[in-house]
């Protein structure tokens, strides 16, 4: 089976690198996308085994990320996360797994363990 990748996608670049980092040093393979608008164009040009979607961003915020995956018709399994506190309700209301941030190492490393 073909090693699975994970694109991580944060507005915050210090937290989006940090979760890359982490996951590379766990052979994961990973790299990030700084924007909702680059993650939907990634995804639409290459296989994705996994997003881990910050839910606040400006511009295009995690649910309409989603929202335009799915309307693209895209299936690319995702994660949220995020600080706010919608983060149970809006994971709830798309049917998304969601890691609060503060993130605890392990709890991330088993939820995209699921994926990958």
């Amino acid at each position: 089976m073909a090693e699975k990748t994970v694109l991580v996608v944060d507005d915050e670049r210090d937290i989006r690198e940090a979760i890359v980092e982490i996951l590379l040093g766990d052979d994961i393979a990973a790299f990030g996308a700084a924007s909702g608008e680059e993650a939907v164009r990634i995804a639409s040009e290459q296989p994705i085994g996994l997003l881990i979607l910050d839910l606040m961003m400006p511009e295009m915020d995690g649910r309409q990320v989603v929202e335009e995956l799915r309307r693209r018709k895209l299936d690319v399994p995702v994660v949220l996360i995020s600080a706010g506190r919608d983060l149970k309700r809006v994971a709830s209301e798309l049917g998304l797994p969601a890691v609060e941030k503060p993130f605890d190492l392990d709890h991330l490393l088993s939820t995209v363990r699921e994926y990958v």
